[in-house]
């Protein structure tokens, strides 16, 4: 993230602070708050920085879940998508990663029903 200007990433500590005062705010163990966020190839870098910010932050977000999806056969190796996945598993996020390629009419049916 070394391309930001100094008032980006001042704008951007900005917005990760609100967003997880917020999320303490609105999130409990009674009622955990969920984001999907779709379409993440197309994510840059800051927004990526901000999801993560969010998401590691070690002092209160414990009841949020957090659901994000891309088009594997979009992005390259080094999209910063991977470099968020690395950071979550070396922050001690819990992760999972599932594949949906391939998936037919019938095998969503059963998925569904």
């Amino acid at each position: 993230y070394a391309r930001e200007s100094g008032g980006q990433q001042m704008s951007l500590r900005s917005i990760r602070f609100i967003l997880r005062r917020f999320m303490k705010v609105v999130s409990s163990k009674s009622h955990p708050v969920m984001i999907f966020l779709d379409d993440l190839q197309w994510c840059d870098n800051t927004a990526l920085a901000l999801i993560e910010g969010i998401l590691c932050d070690g002092s209160g977000c414990s009841h949020l879940f957090f659901v994000g999806s891309y088009r594997s056969n979009q992005v390259t190796d080094d999209h910063g998508i991977f470099h968020l996945m690395k950071s979550l598993t070396s922050s001690g996020v819990p992760t999972t990663r599932l594949n949906l390629e391939g998936l037919t009419p019938k095998d969503l049916n059963i998925m569904v029903s």
